[in-house]
């Protein structure tokens, strides 16, 4: 009998074995990932910039709803504006019989009340800036497929101030060229290029060099973020993977590279993983925010939050449940989770790069006990370490690992 039991206690000793050597690089990055202190909350909000003009009205509706909100240091709920630095100059296209691409740039004398409304978010600290490409497409690409879509040659021949959204899904990818799909890859040269123009451009017209990047439809490649880097560039913000191009039906291919937050590139820039949803025009609603960041703060990680400027311009018929929802989520964020603070991704990535202990747990119990939350998140380990008995184990090591007020509490 004492055979058997030795038999089988072997057994489950080289399954585990098994489990853990197959997943080591997995568990090793779960384990490295920084453990924040606090819940932190960052609404991540993209394709502002060039575009239709009711970006002004949609842009100061929202600062004074953040600006009504404040964590318990004061500072404002933030939302990035991943900013579209140019789009289809359509009328100068019309007038060539779509032959050849013409840009209206956000320094357009239109624009002027759009950038005031801007820069007026960034003055009250409710807005913070970053770049998400010239345009929100290749321009070659875009082209091309007007020679042969009819959805491209009517977009192009529709609006003045056209929305990029209406495009083809697959044309929205910038880094790509999926006039053809699947999708090819651009020339070296050609990132380069683009890359060194979109970030002058973004430099003469905010004054700053940017430094944080949001890469269209989050697909890009290691090429792109050598150009990054390079022009200074130090904050990708990523979905957790990498996507490198387009399939034949147009679909995203699958991911390349996992990415966690925290982590650096071979050429330094610094990965922030934004995963969570929040898009009312979708029936995203606040609930579905608060499971978010409940979920997100016991892996002692930040939310951050996707949004869309679609969901904030148009009739009022169409905008006023998403600002409405947007009231309801940060008036439940600070009754629910009042520890909750608020900054912008950039500062997040300072506080990743500089290992801010003010910001970041360095318990051995904290991160035992986020370690393990972390390994439930992910579905097919965890369902792994079920089926072996090694949740349960991890389960009861957690009851030894408490995370206490002292450990999560920053002083902040």
């Amino acid at each position: 009998m004492g055979g058997l039991i030795a038999l089988l206690l072997f057994a489950w000793l080289m399954a585990v074995f098994v489990l853990i050597f197959r997943n080591r690089d997995l568990l090793a990055q779960l384990w490295a990932e920084p453990v924040l202190r606090r819940p932190v909350l960052i609404i991540e909000s993209d394709d502002w910039g060039a575009g239709p003009l009711d970006q002004v009205e949609g842009l100061q509706r929202l600062a004074a709803i953040l600006s009504a909100y404040s964590d318990r240091d004061g500072r404002h709920p933030v939302m990035t504006l991943g900013l579209v630095l140019a789009s289809a100059d359509t009328q100068a296209i019309q007038a060539n019989g779509l032959t050849e691409y013409q840009r209206l740039g956000l320094d357009d004398e239109r624009y002027v009340r759009l950038r005031q409304s801007i820069a007026a978010g960034v003055e009250q600290n409710v807005f913070a800036i970053q770049l998400h490409g010239m345009e929100h497409y290749w321009p070659v690409a875009l082209m091309q497929s007007a020679s042969s879509e009819e959805a491209v040659r009517q977009w192009l021949m529709a609006d003045e101030f056209p929305q990029t959204e209406q495009l083809p899904s697959h044309l929205q990818s910038r880094w790509v060229n999926a006039a053809v799909l699947p999708s090819t890859s651009l020339a070296a040269d050609q990132i380069t290029a683009a890359v060194s123009e979109e970030v002058d451009v973004y430099q003469s017209l905010f004054a700053k060099a940017g430094s944080v990047v949001v890469p269209p439809t989050f697909v890009w490649n290691r090429r792109v973020e050598q150009a990054w880097a390079k022009r200074g560039i130090d904050v990708l913000v990523t979905p957790g993977q990498r996507y490198e191009g387009r399939d034949a039906e147009g679909r995203i291919t699958p991911s390349t590279e996992r990415i966690f937050n925290g982590q650096r590139s071979d050429e330094g820039l610094i990965y922030i993983v934004r995963d969570d949803y929040f898009e009312p025009s979708l029936g995203h609603t606040s609930e579905r925010v608060i499971s978010a960041l409940k979920a997100k703060s016991s892996a002692g990680r930040p939310t951050l939050l996707e949004t869309h400027r679609f969901n904030f311009i148009g009739t009022e018929q169409k905008t006023a449940a998403a600002f409405h929802e947007l009231e309801k989520l940060l008036a439940r964020v600070s009754r629910e989770f009042p520890e909750t603070a608020f900054i912008s991704t950039a500062e997040l990535a300072r506080v990743y790069r500089d290992n801010d202990l003010i910001w970041l747990a360095d318990s051995f119990a904290a991160r035992v006990q986020v370690f393990i939350n972390r390994c439930r998140a992910e579905y097919g380990l965890w369902r792994s370490f079920k089926l072996t008995g090694l949740a349960l184990l991890l389960t009861v090591v957690a009851m030894f690992f408490p995370i206490t007020q002292e450990n999560i509490r920053g002083r902040t």
